[in-house]
């Protein structure tokens, strides 16, 4: 039955939901709301519980594997290593080039200045140290681990092989990579200001790009089965 949108829009709402279990503990289950209005010049817009979906450590697996294949997926998990870190150990050091990249499956980890200044909080969903197969200067930052945590450790030299080997996986891993990195640009600009207000056509905050929006339940499912297989 048709529904009116946070703009008054009409439409009808799909929801897509993924059973999401953080180790040691209960699952539970977690669903976004995607309301598509009927009629063009209308936006879809977004809605749900999905822990902090927009911006937190959930966000940017919802960019790289719901660009990705589920074959890629696989490939990732087998690719990598499943490795436990100990409270208090730093995977990546501020100004030392990065041997790995990082999915985060279970614990909470901080990014932090080179003086120790804590910019952030990221858990499992998070992968970090990915810009390092795009730009090739050493990490602006540093990330402890916080909490025990595990993590998919992916040696950069055998990725970068499957990129220069595999246009299909290379297209969809460097598409990812630029959609988040677009929606990030526009956050900041936004939460910054940028120009005349007056001029600036207002955002939603809870908006996420078209090209996620299709995705997001691919992702979700995604991201649990490489729950599953790595972590049992």
């Amino acid at each position: 039955m048709p529904s009116n949108g946070r703009n008054g829009a009409k439409g009808e709402y799909d929801e897509s939901c993924i059973n999401y279990t953080s180790f040691g503990e209960a699952p539970s289950q977690y669903c976004l709301a995607i309301f598509r209005p009927i009629g063009a010049g209308q936006r879809r817009e977004v809605t749900g519980t999905l822990p902090n979906v927009f911006g937190g450590p959930l966000r940017k697996v919802l960019y790289i594997l719901g660009q990705l294949s589920d074959s890629d997926v696989d490939w990732l998990a087998g690719a990598g290593k499943r490795v436990k870190e100990a409270k208090g150990t730093k995977i990546i050091n501020f100004g030392v080039s990065l041997s790995q990249v990082f999915i985060v499956l279970d614990g909470e980890l901080s990014v932090q200045t080179n003086k120790g200044f804590e910019l952030a909080k990221v858990s499992s969903g998070e992968i970090l140290g990915e810009m390092s197969l795009v730009d090739s200067r050493p990490p602006s930052a540093s990330v402890v681990v916080l909490q025990d945590a595990v993590v998919l450790a992916l040696d950069k030299t055998v990725l970068q092989a499957k990129l220069d080997l595999d246009t299909g996986f290379s297209s969809r891993f460097y598409r990812a990579i630029a959609i988040f990195l677009s929606e990030r640009m526009r956050s900041t600009v936004g939460r910054m200001g940028y120009g005349d207000p007056g001029n600036e056509t207002p955002t939603d905050t809870d908006e996420l790009d078209e090209n996620v929006l299709d995705n997001v339940h691919l992702a979700g499912a995604r991201f649990e089965r490489l729950l599953k297989k790595l972590m049992g």
